[in-house]
């Protein structure tokens, strides 16, 4: 199994087993959930793209905050409203992805 289909398989798990349950401590408690953050920066493409392409949840948007909260600016993310995270990190990510393409070619650059 690639990581993308772990990634996927992992989050409808938690979406299933979390949907009626109004407890974020639950959540972050989750077994897969907890495996997920593990990954750290390895997830942000398949979360980023949930946000901009699929349906986010919840589940989306606490992942992200577990393993790129360090990079944020909480002043804009504390707006609290569900749209409002999503629109924050969808931002947030297009800077990741350019930032990443970045030192991907500057590693490349260095090695030559």
């Amino acid at each position: 199994m690639n990581l993308n289909d772990e990634y996927r398989e992992r989050v409808d798990r938690i979406d299933k087993d979390t949907m009626f349950d109004s407890f974020f401590s639950r959540m972050v408690a989750h077994p897969d959930f907890l495996e997920l953050v593990k990954l750290g920066d390895e997830i942000i493409p398949f979360i980023l793209e949930d946000m901009e392409n699929g349906e986010p949840s919840w589940v989306h948007i606490n992942l992200i905050f577990e393993v790129a909260s360090h990079d944020i600016d909480f002043k804009v993310y504390k707006s609290g409203k569900f749209d409002n995270q999503i629109l924050y990190w969808v931002k947030w990510g297009k800077t990741w992805k350019i930032e990443q393409r970045e030192n991907k070619l500057k590693r490349i650059l260095k090695d030559t």
